[in-house]
Order: structure tokens, then C-alpha cells, then sequence
């Protein structure tokens, strides 16, 4: 009776990383939002978003800009005003690219009389992306910079109680089907075409309209009010000659009208002027800033030192850093976030 012996090692392994530890995105605004690149954070919403889409998906999510809305308060005047802009643009979220790169290794031995020795590597690589759909009609939404009238304002503002007749109002929202919501026409391809398709809704039935063509959507002439708001950033100021009536960061520059707080940026805002129905202007001029702002989010693991009666948390050097790899870390940098009144005349 013959005897021998046998045995086998297997091993394998997985190694998972984050390629960048640290991800810097610029943001725009509502009054920027023509400048922002593809991988930039746009400042809107959607009402009940959902993470997946299929022909099965009875409404989409209703996507709003979240711009801001001011309150303005001096004497005589008060009232909340916000930023309107003077052709439709788009939105849509930042391009995010994610890349994969899978890499397997095996190896087995076996010993005795059926003696071997195996090796397995494979590998796998992957990209996709996320971003803006991009079709034939995207150049007929980015903002018109020539062939613009004298008066065609880009971005202004209006007080919310505004009683003044819009006479664009009637062609500008009856354009692209009105309040009908609408579909880009397909072809055979299932590419988007330079065709629009309201919905037409008859009775209890709903169809699509043959078909109209896009065009920019954009008014043809300043919108007519009765109180005029005006937002100087600190480079027009400096450039017109506003200093002796401005303040940055409440630097008085009445006797250093040239000296210029390095914290604010040009395209930062400097001031607001109101011209209200009377003819009296109100000067904003003063603004208060935030320097910075961090938010820091992060786990303090099973050995950290916790204080009962302080009711708090020690932790390591290095985990309130954009470096710790058990949170995250939000660094919003200098903006203004109110602006004094300063002078009426």
C-alpha cells in the first residue's frame, strides 16, 4: 500500500485608494454662471431628485436656481430685491470622472505526486463620467456676447414689489411652449436635434407638437423699473473713481483713496447704489466680511480621549486637516456677506 503526501497555498488580494485626497472645485454663483467651466459647482437645486432615470420615470425633477435675495433697509427706503438675468441660460452638475483600475493576483502550489505550481493576474480599467449633455442646442443656451443692444443688460436687478409694465414679458415667456414643459426632438440616432416639442394636453389626451426650432432666448432691451439698483465690485470702483465713497473691509479711503485692502478680490462686490423713485441715492458702501470658513467633519476612532463633564473629544494632530482620511474638510474662502449703508444724497 503506497502512501504520499499533498498540499496546496492559494493567496489573493484586493487594494482599494482614493487617486486624489483632495478635490478643489470652483463654485459660481447665479450672477456668474456664463463663466463656469464643465468640472465647476453651479448654485441650484432640484425638487425630488432621483438618482436613477428610465423611460419608466413619469416626471422629472424640477431644477430651480437658488439665487440670493437681498433686503435693503435706510431712510426712506426697504424692500427685498434679488438678481434677475437677461437671457436663459443652463445648468447642470459639475463633471466628475471616475476612474477604475482593478488589479488581481493568485498563486497556487501543490505538493505531491500531483505536484504544480499556478499563477493568475488579471486586470481591469474603467473610466466614466458624469456631467452636461451636450447637443446642438447647448450653443443657443450660453450667453449672446456680441451683436447685444446698447442697453441689454446681462444681469440686474429689481425690487420684488416692482409695479413697472414689462413689455418683453408676453413674447419672453410665450417663447419655447410657454409654461408647457417641452422635449428635445430625437432622430434616428437618438441624438438630440436643433428641435423643441411642447406638450399639448386636449381633454384628458396629451400629445407632442410637430416641432419648433431652438433660438436664444434672450430680451432685446433693459427692463424698465422704478428704482435702480446698481452692484459696483471693487474694480469698477477703483476704475470710476468710487473710493471716496466706498469703503472695503471698513477701510476709511477718504485720505488713501488708492490704498485697497488685498482680502477682496476685483470681481468681489464693493457696493450697492439704489436710486429710488425720487432721485435720492443710497450708497452701500461699507462691507463686512468672513475671511474664511471651515467646516471639518471627521471620526476620532475607538482611542480618543473623552472628558464627561466637559462633553468633549480629544483627537490627534493632523485630523482636522483636509489630510485626514476619516472626514472631509470644507474650505469656503473670503466673500462678503452684508454691506452698511454709508452715504445718501
Amino acid at each position: 500500500m503506497a502512501t504520499h503526501l499533498e498540499g496546496s497555498i492559494s493567496a489573493y488580494g484586493i487594494v482599494q485608494k482614493l487617486v486624489d485626497q483632495v478635490d478643489l472645485q470652483k463654485g459660481y454663483g447665479y450672477l456668474y454662471t456664463d463663466n463656469a467651466e464643465e468640472n465647476a459647482l453651479l448654485d441650484f437645486n432640484r425638487e425630488k431628485e432621483q438618482p436613477v432615470i428610465s423611460k419608466n420615470t413619469l416626471a422629472l425633477p424640477v431644477t430651480n436656481y437658488t439665487y440670493d435675495i437681498y433686503s435693503i433697509d435706510g431712510q426712506g427706503i426697504g424692500g427685498t430685491f434679488r438678481p434677475y438675468r437677461g437671457q436663459i441660460s443652463e445648468v447642470s452638475d459639475a463633471k466628475v470622472v471616475d476612474q477604475s483600475a482593478s488589479n488581481s493576483l493568485g498563486g497556487e502550489l501543490e505538493l505531491g505526486a500531483g505536484a504544480h505550481v499556478g499563477l493568475n493576474f488579471r486586470t481591469t480599467n474603467s473610466t466614466s463620467y458624469t456631467g452636461k449633455w451636450e447637443t446642438t442646442v447647448t450653443p443657443y443656451l450660453k450667453e449672446k456676447t456680441t451683436g447685444n443692444a446698447f442697453d441689454y443688460e446681462k444681469v440686474y436687478f429689481k425690487n420684488n414689489s416692482e409695479t413697472t409694465f414689462d413689455n418683453e414679458f408676453v413674447g419672453f415667456s410665450a417663447s419655447m411652449g410657454g409654461s408647457k414643459p417641452i422635449t428635445l426632438k430625437l432622430d434616428e440616432t437618438k441624438s438630440a436635434v436643433n428641435v423643441y416639442r411642447a406638450k399639448q394636453i386636449t381633454g384628458i389626451e396629451s400629445n407632442l407638437t410637430a416641432g419648433t426650432p431652438f433660438n436664444i432666448l434672450q430680451r432685446t432691451h433693459r427692463e424698465k423699473r422704478n428704482q435702480v439698483v446698481q452692484k459696483i465690485t471693487k474694480a469698477e470702483a477703483k476704475r470710476f473713481g468710487l473710493f471716496p465713497f466706498i469703503n472695503i473691509n471698513g477701510q476709511a479711503t477718504f485720505t488713501a483713496p488708492n490704498t485697497v485692502t488685498p482680502i477682496a478680490p476685483g470681481h468681489h462686490t464693493a457696493a450697492f447704489i439704489v436710486t429710488d423713485e425720487n432721485g435720492s441715492r443710497h450708497i452701500y458702501g461699507e462691507t463686512v466680511y468672513n475671511k474664511t470658513k471651515k467646516e471639518v467633519t471627521f471620526a476620532v476612532g475607538s482611542n480618543a480621549g473623552l472628558s464627561a463633564q466637559k462633553e468633549l473629544v480629544t483627537y490627534s494632530e493632523g485630523d482636522n486637516t483636509v489630510k485626514n482620511g476619516k472626514g472631509r474638510t470644507i474650505i469656503t474662502m473670503a466673500l462678503q456677506h452684508r454691506l452698511m449703508h454709508t452715504l445718501i444724497f
